[in-house]
């Protein structure tokens, strides 16, 4: 399976607690470990490192190599934003309004 995004992409977030928030894809983490809140241990795959300065993660203070705003996010909860993206929606806009 290929990844929807790639290091500096900017991407809206379209699914999870953080589901509408703008971020930029920093670097690529790969699968990890954790734990629900029940005590069971999931892993999650293909995790992207991201920033945002309208995301303050409740327990950043317990991962030293996290700084403000960033999260990890999975790649399938992450909807790439890039400027051809825009173009082409532009496109459909003029189209439609020559109808």
């Amino acid at each position: 399976m290929s990844l929807r995004c790639k290091k500096g992409d900017m991407a809206i977030i379209v699914k999870g607690v953080y589901a509408g928030h703008f971020v930029t894809v920093l670097e690529f983490v790969g699968n990890s470990m954790g734990i629900r809140p029940n005590g069971d241990f999931v892993e999650y795959r293909d995790l992207w490192l991201a920033q945002s300065d309208t995301i303050e993660h409740p327990f950043a203070y317990l991962n030293p190599c996290m700084g403000k705003g960033q999260i990890h996010a999975p790649d399938h909860h992450l909807l790439p934003i890039r400027p051809g993206d825009l173009q082409e929606s532009d496109e459909t806009e003029k189209e439609i309004e020559n109808v």
